[in-house]
């Protein structure tokens, strides 16, 4: 059975990362995939298995970092090798706006 083909992005934001790849050909059908991440260390680790979904959604992820991410595909005969790595990024969190200095309106003189 040949590789899931490549990682393409999805929707993602300041916490959470999509991405979706396409089916490998296969005679049999897939029945599952398992999804790993690259971590500090290089190894990639599995971090989600899905049924017959090529689409995965990871969530509580550091805003404005990178991630790096594999699948691999299953059948009834076994495993497939692992997807190209792709990574795939969060938005940046937004910085806190900066306060205005507030101008209190002159009031009349005989004001109470």
């Amino acid at each position: 059975m040949l590789q899931p083909a490549e990682l393409n992005p999805g929707s993602s934001n300041i916490t959470n990362v999509a991405f979706r790849w396409s089916a490998p050909d296969s005679v049999w059908p897939i029945t599952g995939y398992r999804v790993y991440q690259t971590v500090n260390n290089g190894v990639p680790q599995l971090i989600d298995t899905t049924s017959r979904f090529t689409t995965s959604r990871q969530y509580a992820m550091a805003p404005g970092s990178t991630f790096t991410f594999q699948v691999i595909a299953e059948n009834a005969f076994g495993s497939s090798a692992m997807s190209p790595p792709a990574s795939f990024s969060t938005a940046p969190s937004r910085a806190p706006e900066t306060p205005q200095p507030y101008d209190s309106p002159t009031l009349p003189r005989n004001y109470y």
